[in-house]
Order: structure tokens, then sequence, then C-alpha cells
């Protein structure tokens, strides 16, 4: 799993916040939606990223079926 990240700087070196704002299964995914967030321009104090998290799985409803 892939969050797709604000990070938003309040001075130098200092982090105000960090929001997620979205959530891909793969790197491809989230590496286009930080691509797709700097052509329509972020603000000089926000860095965009993605990290990935482990061990997370997609979830299966009672059937075994994933929605």
């Amino acid at each position: 799993m892939w969050f797709f990240i604000f990070i938003v700087f309040s001075g130098p070196m200092k982090v105000e916040r960090v929001d997620v704002i979205e959530i891909h299964w793969n790197k491809t995914q989230c590496i286009e939606s930080t691509k797709r967030a700097e052509r329509i321009g972020i603000p000089t104090h926000v860095s965009v990223g993605c990290v990935q998290v482990e061990g997370i799985a997609k979830a299966k409803d009672s059937k075994g079926l994933v929605p």
C-alpha cells in the first residue's frame, strides 16, 4: 500500500503537518499522483511524495472476495 502525502512546512526544516491525500495499491499510481500535483502546482512550503506502508492487505468480504 502506498500513501500519497503532502508535507506542510512551517519554517526551515520544521514540519507543521503531514496529510495523506490518496491511498494507492501500487507505486506507479502513487507516482502519477505526485506528477499530477506538480503539474497543477503546489505551494512553495509544501512537498509531495509517496510512502510505502507494508503489512496491510486489501480486505475481503464474507465470501472471500475483494471489493
